[in-house]
């Protein structure tokens, strides 16, 4: 799969968990609390092997490396 999920930059966490979660295909609605979105994700991405690549990662905001 490839996906490109965070066009743009200085996205927050925000932006990057939703991002991830339309370029996994997830179903249903994002969760509203971070905790939970987070929890959601890991599973996702827990799942099988996959490789983030973060280009223009000079342009992102510190928050979202920390995410």
């Amino acid at each position: 799969m490839s996906a490109e999920a965070l066009p743009g930059a200085g996205r927050t966490p925000r932006d990057i968990r939703h991002g991830l979660f339309q370029a996994l295909g997830l179903p249903g609605e994002p969760p509203a609390r971070p905790i939970k979105f987070d929890t959601l994700l890991k599973e996702a991405l827990g799942e099988e092997f996959r490789v983030l690549v973060c280009d223009e990662a000079q342009w992102m905001k510190k928050t979202g490396f920390e995410f």
